[in-house]
Formats: C-alpha cells, structure tokens, sequence
C-alpha cells in the first residue's frame, strides 16, 4: 500500500450493482448499469479476493462435472464470467491466469 504524507491510502473497487446509501454511484451514458464505487482497506481487499477466489474455484469444479448440463452448466458458466471480471480488477495477471482456463473450458 502505498504511503503518502504519513497517510495509508485505501484500495478503490468498483463494480456494477445498486447503490446502497453512503456509497458513491456513477452513471455513465454508454453503460445502461450504475457503477459503484467502495473504498476497501489493505486487509479487506486480500480478503475480498480470498473469497472470489474460492468461488471460483467451486464454479471450476461444477463446470467440469459431467452431471451437470444444458441450462444449469450455463447458468454457471455465465455466473463464472460475471465474478471472473471482478475477481479481474483486483488480481495479478499471474494469479488470473490460473481461471482464464475456466472460461475456455465453460463454452
């Protein structure tokens, strides 16, 4: 984290979704969803990304059961990409590469 003027500053995440009050809603004219923006400290970001990273891993593991199929494979797979790109914002190329598989694998 980075320390300016003896200040830590916070990590910024933002994601589409309904505003909640207090936080800060942006619209924009060429996105048809509100994006919201939250303010995350250090310890909240790390632990943000430990829980889309499990998330992601339980998808990983429904999209390759072969019981599953037809509109419950797709509900999954499309739930896959919606939290790969949040999960996306946050983490290293390196850390990311290990569920970009997952989108190849869930078409």
């Amino acid at each position: 984290m980075e320390r300016v003027s003896g200040v830590d500053w916070l990590s910024v995440f933002v994601c589409t979704g309904v505003c909640g009050s207090g936080n800060l809603r942006i619209h924009d004219r060429r996105v048809r969803e509100a994006m919201l923006g939250m303010m995350f400290t250090d310890k909240e970001c790390r632990e943000l990304g430990y829980m889309l990273r499990k998330e992601l891993d339980e998808m990983l593991l429904d999209i390759g059961d072969r019981k599953l199929e037809g509109p419950v494979k797709e509900a999954i797979v499309k739930r896959y990409r919606i939290v790969f790109r949040i999960y996306a914002r946050m983490a290293s190329p390196r850390d990311l590469s290990r569920y970009a598989t997952g989108l190849r694998s869930g078409r």
